[in-house]
């Protein structure tokens, strides 16, 4: 698929995901959108897809990555986000309570806020004005670790191995994989469109339909992140070593 066509595809995608909220009737949208719903699983299937893509490349590398003092045959940078998105696929469904259908342990239930077996509902601070319930809130939140995430890796580091000539050979160095910056703009769409969507059907009880739809968009985001960041890694590697030669 060309590059126009993939990223149309991805709007097109993002778009569809939350056109229920307009269409669908309350009963229908919720129903999607429970806990073991449609959205929820199938968000975690891009997320296990994306985790699965990452175990594969790492997989098939052979250039590893170089600190200088320390040389590894197989890029761990892969192995890390396939560890990341797996343990992102357990906590989207409480590691297959439901499924499994066992209980809370009663220690987690205390501190779980929907009392379900994973970590990120854990409550670890009160939400106040203190710099420990700020930098707790900023960064380390579900919701804010991804979205520091999206910004260093699909944003930050692919600008500054295009703009800047020293940080660019040491990624190249380590090789650091270099995701489409596409990623990082798919990502602020879908924030826009729920914070829309859920100003536009001002119900509280649908709110929370918005996020999981929002989430199960990260999922496919993530998964598509997956799909192309090799090919582009390579491209833009290859380029700079063209220059490099010249």
């Amino acid at each position: 698929m060309k590059l126009h066509k993939q990223i149309l595809f991805v709007f097109f995608f993002i778009i569809v995901s939350f056109t229920p909220f307009y269409f669908l009737n309350k009963n229908t949208i919720t129903s999607l959108t429970r806990e073991d719903g449609f959205f929820e699983y199938a968000g975690a299937v891009f997320l296990f897809i994306a985790s699965l893509l990452s175990f594969y490349h790492w997989y098939r590398d052979k250039r590893g990555n170089d600190f200088y003092l320390v040389k590894i045959r197989k890029n761990i940078f892969y192995l890390l986000l396939g560890l990341l998105f797996l343990v992102a696929t357990g906590e989207e469904i409480s590691w297959g309570q439901r499924i499994l259908t066992f209980s809370t342990p009663s220690y987690l239930e205390e501190i779980n806020i929907q009392k379900e077996f994973n970590i990120h509902n854990i409550k670890v601070v009160e939400e106040n004005d203190t710099l420990l319930s700020r930098l707790y809130f900023f960064l380390f939140t579900p919701a804010s670790f991804f979205r520091n995430f999206i910004f260093i890796f699909c944003f930050l580091i692919p600008l500054i191995f295009q703009r800047h000539i020293k940080c660019r050979k040491f990624l190249s160095t380590i090789n650091m994989p270099i995701s489409k910056m596409d990623v990082f703009y798919f990502y602020c769409v879908t924030y826009l469109i729920s914070r829309l969507t859920g100003f536009l059907i001002d119900d509280e009880k649908l709110l929370h339909s918005v996020v999981e739809v929002k989430e199960f968009v990260y999922g496919f985001i993530m998964a598509y992140m997956m799909v192309t960041i090799k090919r582009n890694d390579e491209s833009v590697k290859n380029n700079f070593r063209s220059l490099k030669n010249a």
